[in-house]
């Protein structure tokens, strides 16, 4: 994060691979072919000894790594009978404590062509569900899925080694000699623009407010420091554990998750899990769209003082509603605010004060001050799958007075929240547009 702080890691880990040729080959060559006497044994006596070594090494590995790894028996005898195999992956990034468990039993029963562990790597995410829609995550490959990991995926995953080996001509590898050495590369470093202390506030802040006004749907909460449109926080509703991501944590999603398993079919159940992994995963800052309402009227107040059609002593007139074409819109306030100052009038959010304001600009200024504010476009962000505004053409935006009236107090379009807070930004940094963005900077080791 912005302070240095890690959102996300990774450690070494194991692989645990079976090779079940190779297995049978190591017995086949520790069955002797003639007695003690050197004569030749028979074919049925070499066979039967093969056949009680291999099934009493399968009952040994199955037996012992059914119990380290948590693996069922029965899925190991499974993967240990494709005798023609010389690559069964048994077990994924387990953790240095079970891995060294796995290489003493290898050692002890001389199980090393049998058995064995590659090197992985495995992402931690210290914070779990913190900022979980922005980090995002990397799947069973190590390759980012969502958020950041996705779209710096190439900077952060750095390049594997290899040892390239020679094989004989049967296809087995010649383990004593290689070809070839290439070193491994770390991947880089990335810097966010997140502080972790703003990102946790704006997640609290937004887990009281889905509480206290029992929000089923989830909701969005972003901050950005306006004088540069960095982000130094974006929290995003339902959240989940970047650690387990597909695992379902809201309650309103699992109870609904829960319903649909009980009535509907296995195919239904899963289309119903997808769905719902999708919701926590999607950042509603950036991918969802809303009608802004009252929070669009500081932009309102913008154009107005620029335009020059308002001024800080302007005043307005408020009744409780105000007639345009054949609709009265009302006001919060059923018996009007009266006569307000533009402060005031600002400060009591009143619908008829900002409809007048509006008219004011006139259509074809006011279109243009949401193409000014960047209102009608993507912001650019350095995150993948960035939605836009909604809103109508511009000659019939023109031609209809009720739709500037409706727009003026942030009604019958869409934006992003972000779009929203950066033309917020404007408004009070100078007038500046700026590209919002969630990377200071990447650096090697």
């Amino acid at each position: 994060d912005a302070n240095g702080d890690i959102l996300a890691i990774s450690g070494s880990v194991q692989n645990v691979i079976l090779s079940p040729r190779d297995l049978v080959d190591n017995i086949e060559s520790e069955v002797k072919t003639k007695d003690e006497f050197g004569n030749p044994r028979s074919k049925t006596a070499i066979e039967a000894e093969k056949e009680s070594k291999l099934q009493s090494t399968y009952d040994l590995i199955a037996d012992n790594l059914s119990s380290i790894l948590g693996i069922d028996r029965t899925e190991i005898m499974t993967r240990l009978q494709k005798t023609k195999s010389a690559y069964e992956v048994l077990a994924k990034k387990v953790e240095e404590d079970v891995s060294d468990q796995v290489r003493a039993f290898i050692e002890e029963n001389k199980l090393e062509r049998a058995v064995y562990l590659t090197d992985d790597s495995k992402r931690y995410y210290p914070y779990s569900t913190m900022a979980s829609q922005v980090i995002g995550f990397v799947n069973s490959s190590n390759t980012g899925a969502y958020g950041l990991e996705s779209l710096y995926n190439l900077d952060l995953a750095g390049t594997n080694g290899k040892i390239i080996t020679n094989k004989n001509a049967s296809g087995k590898e010649m383990p004593s000699s290689y070809s070839s050495y290439i070193d491994s590369i770390n991947g880089y470093n990335v810097h966010t623009t997140i502080d972790s202390t703003i990102q946790m506030y704006a997640e609290k802040t937004l887990e009281e407010g889905i509480a206290k006004f029992d929000v089923i749907n989830g909701g969005f909460c972003p901050g950005m420091d306006p004088g540069t449109c960095c982000r130094l926080g974006m929290a995003s509703s339902p959240d989940y554990d970047l650690n387990d991501p597909s695992t379902i944590q809201d309650s309103v999603l699992q109870s609904t998750l829960n319903k649909i398993r009980n009535t509907s079919t296995e195919e239904e159940y899963e289309a119903a899990l997808n769905a719902a992994q999708l919701k926590q995963w999607n950042n509603k800052t950036l991918n969802t769209t809303y009608e802004p309402g009252s929070t669009f009227k500081p932009i309102v107040v913008a154009a107005g003082l620029e335009e020059g059609t308002i001024t800080d002593n302007s005043t307005f007139v408020c009744t409780g509603k105000v007639h345009i074409g054949d609709w009265d819109i009302r006001c919060s306030a059923r018996s009007g605010h009266g006569t307000q100052t533009l402060k005031v009038a600002t400060g009591n959010s009143c619908n008829p004060a900002f409809v007048t304001m509006g008219l004011k600009i006139g259509t074809e200024a006011y279109y243009r001050y949401l193409k000014s504010f960047g209102l009608m476009e993507t912001t650019g962000i350095d995150l993948p799958a960035e939605a836009e505004g909604i809103f109508a053409n511009e000659d019939s935006f023109n031609s209809n007075v009720v739709s500037l009236a409706a727009y003026s107090f942030g009604q019958t379009f869409n934006v992003t929240p972000l779009e929203l807070i950066r033309a917020q930004a404007a408004t009070i940094n100078g007038g500046y547009l700026y590209t919002p963005y969630l990377v200071e900077q990447v650096l090697d080791d």
